[in-house]
């Protein structure tokens, strides 16, 4: 086993920036009262309340709700013509720009907008509202015109196929693949279908996108033979798995996690060989720290970016690192290999191609460009790091989703 080398310890703060769904819990509450010694009431009273439940559910079910709306321009003129989408609804805007759905269902939904001139966009419509309330008037939208030189990014948080999407149970030992089971959502005899489902729900979103971007935390391989041995979580996903995120039309991915090295050297080879043959670049992990820290390079509306991807989470409590150092590779570590002298390198050989750098480090993306993103602690620690930087030379309006 190689030595470990010396670390110092990173004392960043970081904040993690993931796409969070809210999971609605309902809580069914039984009496357990019965009279005298019976056995059979709390049975009867279960079964009572689970009755009633069910039928409360049907009527919220079946009780529709109106849902209107105004969309406008940029300049806040209302918009004719205008095809939107709630669920499997379609409605046109009129000379004023309203909208309606006169039967919507009572459930959360996306608006999804369309027409000419105008660029897609979705919106998030709450329409879980009680029964008493009969009419949901959601904010105004606004449409965003179609321009050239705009670039719309999408980035999505932690992303893996691992753990209970294939083992509900999660009883299979880290050296096997687990069994084909009916509970689990994804197949290992088949794994892409059961991928695509569980990306149903955000794939609208990344369909809109000019560039989407997620963090994979997890090595991608289909012989798992070498977990890290001290580690206490280390997983995988299933390499036919890579295939559903190119079909929502991610190109590129952050590697630079604590997860990329679970399984070692083989795995970090396997991972970066599935991510060549699902089509899909990366950065942020490598067979040495040069190769962990090289940027991704891409051009957006004709003006060159690069994405760099690092993580502050090195292992250092274990002998084996997550991190590439000069025994072993890994993901890009952000203390190790993010040196400012690095930086300082990187970005003049940058500016020497006009680039548009970017860093995406686990959990957050900063931007070192005329849209600066300082998201609170974190924009101090980089600016600490690094410094204060002049905008880069950017042509090209970059927005966020």
């Amino acid at each position: 086993m190689p030595i470990k080398p010396p670390v110092k310890k990173n004392n960043f703060l970081f904040i993690i920036n993931k796409l969070i769904y809210p999971v609605c819990i309902t809580s069914l509450l039984v009496s357990c009262g019965g009279s005298g010694s019976g056995t059979g009431g709390g049975t009867s009273a279960e079964e009572h309340y689970l009755s009633v439940d069910e039928a409360q559910r049907q009527t919220y079910q079946m009780s529709p709700i109106q849902v209107d709306g105004t969309v406008v321009d940029e300049l806040g003129v209302p918009l004719n013509n205008i095809t939107v989408h709630l669920g499997s609804h379609t409605t046109l805007s009129d000379s004023d720009g309203r909208f309606s759905f006169k039967q919507a269902p009572r459930s959360n939904d996306y608006l999804k907008l369309e027409g000419d001139g105008i660029r897609p966009k979705i919106i998030a419509a709450y329409l879980h509202h009680p029964l008493g309330e009969n009419l949901v008037e959601l904010p105004t939208v606004v449409a965003e015109s179609i321009n050239a030189d705009d670039t719309r990014l999408l980035f999505g948080g932690d992303v893996s196929f691992a753990r209970r999407f294939l083992d509900p149970e999660e009883t299979t030992p880290l050296t096997q693949i687990p069994a084909s089971n009916d509970a689990a959502l994804i197949q290992s005899d088949d794994p892409l279908p059961g991928s695509r489902d569980a990306l149903q729900f955000v794939r609208t979103l990344f369909e809109l996108s000019d560039y989407p971007v997620i963090n994979f935390e997890s090595p991608a391989l289909s012989e798992p033979t070498t977990p890290h041995p001290t580690k206490d979580f280390a997983y995988f996903s299933l390499p036919e798995s890579l295939h559903a995120l190119a079909e929502i039309g991610i190109q590129y991915v952050s590697l630079g996690n604590n997860h990329v090295f679970d399984y070692l050297q083989s795995g970090l080879s396997d991972t970066l060989a599935a991510f060549d043959a699902a089509g899909i670049e990366y950065s942020g992990a490598g067979a040495t720290p040069q190769a962990a820290f090289a940027p991704h390079r891409v051009n957006l509306s004709g003006t060159p970016v690069s994405l760099v991807s690092a993580t502050s989470v090195s292992g250092s409590q274990h002998d084996i690192l997550y991190v590439a150092n000069e025994f072993q590779g890994g993901g890009c570590g952000f203390a190790r290999q993010c040196s400012r002298q690095r930086y300082d390198r990187w970005r003049v050989g940058l500016r020497d191609v006009r680039d548009c750098p970017t860093a995406y480090r686990q959990g957050v993306h900063l931007f070192t460009q005329r849209l600066l993103l300082w998201e609170n602690a974190v924009g101090s620690q980089f600016r600490r790091r690094f410094g204060d930087r002049p905008p880069s030379p950017c042509r090209t309006r970059i927005r966020f989703l």
